[in-house]
């Protein structure tokens, strides 16, 4: 039976299968975690951390897929295995323990090595601090699980039961965290229309300087920026479809203006806009209020410097 069971498929696949998900659930959970951490408690040193609500959704989709599928998977094995105790001994299941718990183990190592090179760098914060505290505790939890399942008889426990029912929770309470956090899919909705409107105003004053080198004048509407040769064509509101407003207020001054859904000043520093360089234009904030907000820029013409024209 032991001969039938080593060269069974089933069980070396199935081991195989419940591994990479408990891998990529630990990896998703601390990206969670990592990103939570840099939204309470960023660091300036970072500056801007628009990422960090990317990774959350992408943590929180994997979260959600893979680790159900793994406990129902490591079920069907448990259940198996009490079946059949000889299954413990099956050598695919012991080499993916010896290495689960050698990942476990580097980890701590090189989590202390980080601790020391952060020390000496003067780069002690508590953004850096609470992340290694995340690291460490999940991977000592891993690794110490997994060093009991390891040594292991083969007697019924209740522990594999308890353990998925704490991490379900701490899992759950993680993901409904986030909806605080991060908002809800309805408030990123708002907010991803709002970051659109900034990417199209910055659009717009870049062909708004183009303009102005080629004619020495601003255009007197945003209707002069279409250009049938070049292919460029006006940007509208994306979630209403109207036209964004351009006001000239002076020979090298104008302004540009959208309506917002969000305060982005009220994101804190994980949701505040990088600041937008254009050499010639003064004006790089694109942080917004709600409703409508308008932007004040000017041309500098020591920098940005008109087109030469063809003789």
């Amino acid at each position: 039976m032991e001969k039938t069971i080593e060269r069974s498929p089933k069980y070396v696949f199935l081991h195989l299968f419940v591994f990479a998900l408990l891998y990529v659930s630990i990896v998703s959970f601390i990206t969670l975690l990592f990103q939570y951490i840099s939204i309470l408690a960023p660091d300036q040193l970072q500056g801007y951390l628009y990422g960090s609500y990317d990774g959350i959704r992408w943590s929180s989709s994997a979260l959600l897929v893979c680790y159900p599928v793994f406990l129902a998977v490591s079920w069907l094995l448990q259940r198996d295995m009490r079946r059949q105790p000889n299954l413990r001994e099956l050598r695919t299941r012991k080499w993916l323990l010896s290495l689960t718990l050698l990942i476990a183990a580097i980890t701590i190592i090189v989590d202390l090595i980080q601790v020391i090179y952060r020390f000496y760098g003067g780069e002690i914060t508590t953004q850096f601090f609470l992340k290694l505290l995340t690291v460490l505790a999940i991977a000592g939890i891993v690794f110490g699980y997994y060093f009991w399942e390891y040594r292991r008889e083969n007697q019924p426990s209740g522990v594999p039961h308890i353990a998925a029912w704490v991490s379900g929770v701490a899992l759950l309470v993680s993901l409904v965290a986030g909806l605080f956090i991060a908002g809800s899919p309805a408030e990123r909705r708002m907010i991803r229309f709002d970051e659109r409107r900034v990417t199209d105003l910055q659009q717009l004053q870049n062909e708004i300087a183009s303009y102005w080198q080629r004619t020495e004048s601003l255009p007197a509407s945003l209707d002069d920026l279409v250009n049938d040769f070049s292919g460029y064509s006006m940007p509208t509101d994306p979630e209403h479809g109207t036209t964004y407003e351009y006001r000239v207020t002076g020979d090298l001054n104008f302004q540009l203006c959208a309506t917002f859904n969000s305060d982005s000043t009220s994101r804190g520093a994980s949701g505040r806009y990088p600041e937008y360089y254009m050499n010639g234009i003064s004006g790089t904030n694109w942080d917004h209020g709600t409703g409508q907000v308008c932007f004040e820029r000017a041309i500098d013409p020591n920098v940005l410097t008109p087109l030469q024209k063809p003789l």
